[in-house]
């Protein structure tokens, strides 16, 4: 069976993007399609963009950095969290809501 995610953490210091990286490239070791990459902020946003450019070559990146992680039912307080989409007819729809009202923001992410 093929597989179509793959999520990875790593709570080391400096390692942390290539350790990541690292486990994804075992599981989908040819082909990155939409990689998620969510980071605290510990990292150099830029080293973990270099690492994982060289180690994956991923289609699309898409990075968010946040002050704590949740990642199996426990917070990550010094940590990166990837999660690979390789699922066949997936793609990412863009989406910029200009009101923050939450009547807008929820129709629009419904449509």
């Amino acid at each position: 069976m093929e597989e179509k995610f793959a999520i990875a953490l790593s709570e080391k210091e400096e390692e942390a993007p290539k350790e990541v990286s690292l486990k994804i490239k075992s599981i989908f070791p040819k082909l990155i399609k939409y990689l998620l990459v969510f980071f605290t902020p510990h990292y150099q946003p830029l080293n973990i963009l270099n690492t994982i450019n060289f180690t994956l070559q991923p289609q699309m990146l898409v990075g968010m950095q946040s002050p704590l992680l949740i990642f199996e039912d426990r917070l990550v307080d010094r940590g990166i969290v990837a999660c690979c989409i390789n699922k066949p007819g997936f793609e990412f729809q863009k989406l910029f809501i200009k009101n923050d009202e939450p009547q807008n923001v929820e129709s629009s992410l419904r449509s």
